[in-house]
């Protein structure tokens, strides 16, 4: 969990900022006592309160860190600053983002005034001010902050220093959230490019930098490069583990589920430039390194899973049950039905297995999500809104079956509120028309499932006349 990394970095800087208070000769042993005991006791407290997730009471120790650091030390001091960041963080996960911001920016004066408006120190409460900012919807800004930690970082440690790419993950996200793929991209590169400078190109260390850039095409809906580059991670774990190595199961299932016939919509997301979002084509890879057909993955995956010494039930399980979601997606239905027999032998025949069948495949689930916007006015959808108000809750719930196919049938309103959103209920019902699930089973076979229930909850605004 980051915030627990994070706050726990900071706590222990906090206890050594105590330790080093006192002026204890070279070589000699340094005892502490009054204040900084009782700062340090309050630090343990804060560091339990977070791991227990009890974060109203951490927001309490947090400022009482902060009221003792400034007693001690005085107000410009590297441990008020910390403590400031230590609240901060705790605010920003409880969604207090105003005062996030406050104290974020209070830590950073506060370091600028102590070491200087280019320490090391500063990353830290600048990178948590950019996230409350961006949570605030305020993207310019937050990309600015950000930007600031990106040019500490280097002149710190350098313009390759693997530290800055938490900052520049959040570069990409602010222009991911306006539309700026392109930028999010080049931001995207940048990234890898230091890490294959860190690690080189051609070492297993690079993986995961690989597989995060990976899971940013997939945000980018760029779905050559995606597929290239879980290719590479292939390439990668093959060199270096083997062509039958357990740790090849995850990547050959990517390659396997991301290769779709043409035209098939890769996401519930891609629906066309009349809903804010689409695909540009002139940023994607033209060509597929490995055009292979995504049996060959898959079926290569389903063999480890079951041979890999490794592997066990629930590994395998978990396979077929992703190679038959799969197949139920592209509507390879015979495949998909086998895919889910097999889970279902799998999970048969004792308890726990039974109770996890109870819950992967006695009940649907669904494969796809309707794209449905937060946002209308004049019950015609709002995409990317920043002024929200005058905006009021509105919901519409609905009943539904799903075929033995995983198509979702026979739906209808319940009920809408207000009532009269008679535009809104159609495009509800149009785009829950395209959803697949996976069906349910019982005794082994597939069955129909009815009166399922869904509540789209939403904000509705009449335009001023």
């Amino acid at each position: 969990m980051r915030l627990l990394t994070i706050v726990l970095a900071i706590a222990a800087g906090m206890t050594d900022t105590a330790a080093g208070q006192a002026d204890c000769p070279p070589g000699s042993q340094c005892v502490r006592e009054g204040p900084h005991v009782e700062v340090e006791r309050l630090v343990g407290l804060f560091s339990e309160a977070i791991e227990s997730q009890q974060m109203a009471e951490a927001e309490v120790l947090a400022k009482r860190i902060i009221e003792m650091s400034i007693r001690i030390d005085g107000r410009d001091s590297t441990g008020a600053a910390k403590a400031l960041t230590m609240l901060a963080v705790v605010q920003h996960h409880q969604a207090q983002y105003l005062p996030a911001i406050r104290n974020y920016r209070a830590a950073i004066d506060t370091i600028e005034t102590v070491e200087g408006m280019l320490s090391p120190e500063l990353i830290r409460p600048l990178q948590g001010l950019g996230e409350s900012e961006m949570a605030l919807g305020e993207l310019g800004a937050a990309r600015d902050t950000f930007t600031r930690a990106v040019h500490v970082s280097h002149v710190n440690d350098g313009p390759n220093s693997l530290g800055q790419t938490d900052s520049l993950d959040a570069i990409s996200e602010t222009y991911r959230r306006e539309g700026q793929l392109a930028n999010a991209l080049r931001t995207q590169d940048v990234a890898l490019k230091i890490q294959e400078r860190a690690f080189g190109s051609e070492s297993p260390e690079l993986i995961p930098a690989l597989q995060s850039y990976a899971d940013w095409m997939n945000r980018l809906r760029l779905p050559n490069r995606e597929r290239n580059t879980h290719s590479r991670i292939l390439d990668l774990k093959e060199e270096h583990f083997g062509k039958t190595d357990i740790a090849l199961l995850p990547t050959l299932i990517e390659l396997g589920v991301s290769v779709r016939k043409s035209g098939y919509a890769l996401s519930e997301g891609e629906l066309g430039p009349e809903l804010g979002l689409s695909v540009d084509e002139g940023l994607d890879d033209d060509y597929v390194v490995r055009s292979v057909k995504p049996d060959y993955y898959l079926r290569r995956a389903m063999e480890i899973a079951d041979e890999h010494p490794a592997s066990d039930w629930r590994l395998a399980t978990r396979t077929a049950l992703e190679i038959g979601d799969y197949y139920s997606r592209v509507r390879r239905l015979v495949k998909a039905r086998l895919a889910y027999e097999d889970a279902w032998d799998r999970l048969s025949g004792f308890p726990e297995g039974i109770r996890i069948r109870r819950g992967e495949l006695e009940a649907t689930r669904p494969l796809t999500r309707p794209f449905l916007p937060d946002y209308f006015e004049n019950q015609s959808p709002v995409f990317r809104t920043v002024d929200t108000e005058g905006f009021e809750p509105a919901s519409i719930e609905v009943l539904y079956d799903v075929s033995k196919l995983g198509k979702t049938v026979n739906i209808r309103i319940v009920e809408s509120r207000p009532a009269g959103l008679d535009k809104i209920e159609e495009f509800l019902l149009d785009a829950l028309k395209d959803q697949v699930h996976r069906p349910r089973m019982q005794d082994r076979e597939i069955v129909d499932s009815t009166d399922l229930t869904f509540v789209y909850e939403f904000r509705i605004r009449a335009s001023a006349e």
